[in-house]
């Protein structure tokens, strides 16, 4: 859609929530910044948004995120136009109605800081040679209900926890921890944690 349609489209719709899917890649690191221009007087507005670690949306404050999926599962034969920016940081303070998380083949992986709202959590085919990787990711989501883990390969060093170990996760009492594994094919582990709080 070309950049002055989509400002038409916006300012008509002025008020209404907005989803938003980030493309891949643009031909010129120019548009990107035009689009980004283009974008941003509307970010109070978004509630859901699918983009990639390499791009800049999620430095932005959107308080009415409530849905974020990173997927840097790129198509084949493509590449990003934007440097790559090391380790992102999902904040509480950008993102204070961030209910649901999805990060998905990020590298490095992503900080989660604050992030209070947050109920809904999925790691997928990210990799930690340890647990511990994973948990300093929840010490960020002090609200998180439910947490998703689809690691890439079962031959990632990774064994699947107990969830009666009441190291797993930190500060959760055995008693209050619900959990399934489940074998999805020969390439990849499906561990699926519900945490119930104390009321």
């Amino acid at each position: 859609m070309p950049l002055p349609v989509l400002e038409t489209c916006l300012r008509r719709s002025h008020g209404a929530s907005l989803s938003l899917t980030t493309p891949v890649a643009c031909t010129a690191v120019s548009h990107n910044a035009r689009l980004l221009n283009v974008l941003a007087p509307h970010f109070d507005r978004l509630v859901d948004l699918y983009t990639y670690s390499f791009q800049p949306y999620v430095e932005h404050r959107m308080e009415q995120l409530s849905s974020l999926v990173i997927d840097d599962t790129l198509p084949p034969d493509t590449a990003p136009t934007s440097p790559w920016p090391g380790v992102i940081a999902i904040r509480g303070d950008r993102f204070p109605k961030l209910e649901c998380l999805t990060l998905r083949a990020i590298e490095p992986v992503a900080s989660i800081v604050d992030a209070h709202s947050l109920t809904s959590l999925t790691l997928e085919d990210l990799w930690y040679e340890t647990w511990s990787g994973y948990l300093d990711l929840l010490k960020g989501c002090p609200a998180l209900e439910d947490l998703t883990l689809i690691p890439s390969k079962p031959s990632q060093g990774l064994s699947l926890p107990s969830v009666a170990d009441p190291s797993f996760p930190c500060g959760i009492s055995d008693n209050s921890i619900s959990g399934t594994s489940v074998n999805a094919g020969a390439y990849h582990i499906f561990l699926r944690i519900s945490l119930s709080r104390p009321g």
